[in-house]
């Protein structure tokens, strides 16, 4: 498949193109970077391969991410010291972000956060790309070898990943006006996290029986449970999730 990709371009080892496909919980996605040799303009193309089960609709949730709020972050001090410890950060807000500088090797669940943190000096390692802890573990070469690896979550969470868990944060459900009105009038849903999915079947229990769409991650394994697979698509952000669902 990758080769009938390359094909469009010409063939040729002379194409300065890079491409491959990941099969992410059963579904096909392109990533594909070069340089085009007839215009000689660089290109960064992401494709879903697989069918996704969709109907566009102009109701979709969250339908703006400035505007949405579920919960207030208490940020505090990190639970344990993580003084040359390998830390998995899914968030860039910290109370003590110079002190992620003591640390052993960093890496990023995902691309956003990565950027966010580089912004403030901190230098990340690597990342788990947004394909999830299960789909794409750390390397071995981006972590201490005598140390485990240790994921940087809220206090409280007690799903069972891939890591011990130090909390850094308190979570305070505090929806704002905007986002309970997008709530009820929402007829697909985009979840970036459990926590917000769990809150929003309380106050909405039909949401259920509605279009649902997720990372591919933990919050995938654990929405799972409630959502069939027929009313879960996987997207790799939220950006991708308005382009095969917003009308």
């Amino acid at each position: 498949m990758e080769r009938k990709y390359l094909a469009k371009w010409g063939g040729g080892c002379a194409l300065d193109i890079g491409v491959t496909i990941e099969n992410i919980l059963n579904k096909k996605i392109l990533f594909a970077k070069g340089k085009d040799a007839h215009t000689n303009k660089y290109f960064n193309e992401k494709k879903y391969l697989t069918k996704i089960n969709s109907k566009k609709t102009k109701y979709i949730f969250p339908s703006s991410l400035s505007s949405y709020q579920m919960f207030k972050r208490n940020l505090k001090d990190f639970s344990k010291k993580i003084d040359n410890k390998n830390l998995l950060l899914t968030r860039s807000e910290y109370k003590e972000t110079d002190s992620l500088k003591k640390t052993s090797n960093l890496v990023t669940s995902g691309i956003s956060t990565w950027k966010k943190l580089n912004r403030k000096g901190i230098l990340i390692n690597s990342s788990l790309d947004g394909f999830g802890e299960n789909y794409r573990e750390v390397q071995s070469y981006y972590k201490s070898k005598k140390t485990s690896i240790y994921k940087l979550s809220y206090e409280g969470n007690v799903f069972k990943g891939n890591y011990p868990i130090i909390s850094h944060y308190n979570l305070i459900p505090s929806i704002n006006e905007f986002t309970i009105d997008n709530l009820f009038t929402a007829k697909s849903f985009y979840w970036m996290s459990f926590s917000a999915f769990k809150l929003a079947i309380q106050l909405r229990p039909d949401i259920l029986n509605h279009r649902n769409a997720c990372g591919p991650g933990q919050t995938y394994q654990q929405i799972s449970r409630f959502v069939t697979k027929e009313n879960l698509n996987v997207y790799l952000n939220y950006n991708d999730f308005k382009k095969y669902e917003l009308k």
